[in-house]
C-alpha cells in the first residue's frame, strides 16, 4: 500500500514567531550542549566531508567549542608519519578533540584496531542511508570491539524508525537528513528523503523517547 505523507516542511517553508522574552544580551545565551559523553561550549561540527573538514578545521572547531569530523576518505593508517597521513593519528597526535569517520566498506577491524589504539573519542558512521541492514551491521560490529567509552554517531536517517533502530544497533547519537544540504542532490536525483523540518521534528521526537541526542 502506497504511505503518503500529508504534508512535510522544510525550513524555507516557515517563520518562527517572536514572543516575549527576558534575554538582554546575546552573550546570555548558554549554547553548551551535551552528545553522548561529549560536552560541547557550542552545537557547531564541521561535517565529515573531504571538501569540508582536515585536521586544520578540526583544530579550530576544537578551539571555539564544537568539533570536526575527519572524513572517511582519509587512509586509516599512515604511511610514514601516522600524525600526518593517517584519518586517526592526525587529529589524535595533536590533542586536538575530533570524530573520525568511517563507511561500511572501511576494514572495520582496522577501524576498531585504530579507535583502541588512539583513544578515539567519537567516532561517525558515515553512510547516506543510515536505515539499511549493512549500515547497521558495521555499527553493531565496530561498537562491540571498542574498548573504551566512545560517543557513536549513526546516520544518516530521517523517520522514527531509523532513529530507533540506530540506536538499537548502538547509535548514541543520530545523524538526521537525507538530501537536505545546498550542496547534495539526493533528493532531486532519487526522489528519496524527507523535508529537513519535518524530518527533525520527527527523528528527535523518537531520540527524546530513547534518550538519545540528534544532528541536523
Amino acid at each position: 500500500m502506497l504511505n503518503v505523507r500529508s504534508k512535510g516542511y522544510s525550513f524555507d517553508d516557515v517563520l518562527i514567531a517572536p514572543k516575549y522574552s527576558t534575554v538582554r544580551s546575546r552573550s546570555h545565551v548558554d549554547l553548551s550542549t551535551t552528545l553522548g559523553h561529549v560536552q560541547m561550549r557550542i552545537p557547531i561540527i564541521a561535517a565529515n566531508m573531504d571538501s569540508v573538514c582536515g585536521p586544520k578545521m578540526a583544530s579550530a572547531m576544537d578551539q571555539l567549542g564544537g568539533f570536526g569530523v575527519m572524513h572517511r576518505n582519509m587512509p586509516i593508517r599512515g604511511k610514514g608519519d601516522p600524525l600526518q597521513t593517517s584519518r586517526f593519528g592526525s587529529v589524535a597526535g595533536r590533542t586536538i578533540r575530533s570524530a573520525v569517520a568511517f563507511g561500511v566498506n572501511d576494514n572495520l577491524d582496522d577501524v576498531i584496531s585504530e579507535a583502541n589504539s588512539w583513544r578515539t573519542k567519537i567516532l561517525v558512521l558515515d553512510i547516506a542511508h543510515g536505515h539499511s541492514k549493512h549500515a547497521l551491521d558495521a555499527l553493531k560490529y565496530v561498537k562491540s570491539g571498542l574498548e573504551h567509552e566512545v560517543t557513536m554517531i549513526g546516520g544518516n536517517v530521517a523517520t522514527r524508525q531509523g532513529v530507533a533502530d540506530l540506536v538499537d544497533a548502538g547509535a548514541d547519537v543520530v545523524k538526521v537528513g537525507i538530501g537536505p544540504g545546498s550542496a547534495c542532490s539526493t533528493r532531486i536525483v532519487t526522489g528519496v528523503g524527507v523535508p529537513q523540518l519535518s524530518a527533525i521534528a520527527d527523528c528527535a521526537y523518537e531520540a527524546d523517547l530513547l534518550g538519545v541526542e540528534t544532528i541536523a
